[in-house]
């Protein structure tokens, strides 16, 4: 008889952050709600539209800032309060950090994709 083995319930190790001296996970992408990575995909097409304009708008610039408060309480495990403490400049690396994560293409994944297409 074949061994059966138990995976463990998080495949990817988790990172903190730090606020205050406290520590926040950042989400790994599998806890993320369908809706939320699709806010991101959408997200990361709209910075890239912006980042090749020479000048943004304050408008666009709240946008900006809008955007990655949101992404930011999707991905990081932390209260209300503790989100609020962070800049912009902080937030920018929480997301850079998560979004390769969140599109990054697994064996698993490239398996499926052959399995599937070859029905």
């Amino acid at each position: 008889m074949a061994e059966v083995k138990t995976l463990p319930e998080k495949l990817v190790d988790e990172i903190a952050v730090s606020i205050d001296g406290q520590q926040f996970f950042v989400r790994n992408p599998d806890a993320i709600s369908a809706l939320d990575h699709m806010y991101i995909q959408r997200s990361m097409s709209r910075f890239g539209i912006l980042l090749e304009q020479e000048f943004n708008t304050e408008d666009e610039q709240a946008e900006v800032a809008r955007r990655l408060s949101r992404i930011c309480r999707a991905v990081l495990a932390a209260p209300e309060e503790e989100q609020a403490k962070l800049t912009d400049q902080q937030r920018l690396k929480i997301v850079d950090f998560f979004v390769p994560r969140l599109f990054q293409q697994t064996p698993t994944g490239k398996a499926q994709k052959a399995e599937t297409e070859s029905k």
